[in-house]
């Protein structure tokens, strides 16, 4: 699932221009959350965590189980002078490393 995620994510962020970062909207009991996406990590075989933060810069981390997965992906303005890019995390991951 982790790795699914980050080909979804990977895709969103080529579309983005240079005023936009990823974020994750998720809508519960009637309130909308949004996170500016900073990192995605994943626990055994079924948590995903997000980690990021709020517009108004508190850290924030979503816990999820895998069935109950449901977010919606969106572009946000940019934080920082420089807009994220968290999609590049997991080719860090795919390339084996260069011995010495």
């Amino acid at each position: 699932m982790h790795e699914r995620l980050g080909n979804y994510i990977r895709e969103f962020e080529i579309n983005l221009d240079q005023d936009h970062e990823i974020g994750v909207r998720l809508v519960c009991f009637g309130q909308a959350v949004t996170i500016h996406v900073q990192s995605v990590g994943y626990h055994g075989p079924d948590i995903i965590t997000f980690f990021g933060m709020n517009s108004e810069g508190e850290k924030m981390q979503l816990i999820q189980h895998i069935t109950q997965l449901s977010f919606l992906l969106i572009a946000v303005k940019k934080i920082a002078d420089e807009p994220r890019r968290i999609g590049f995390l997991w080719e860090k991951e795919e390339k084996p490393a260069a011995s010495e």
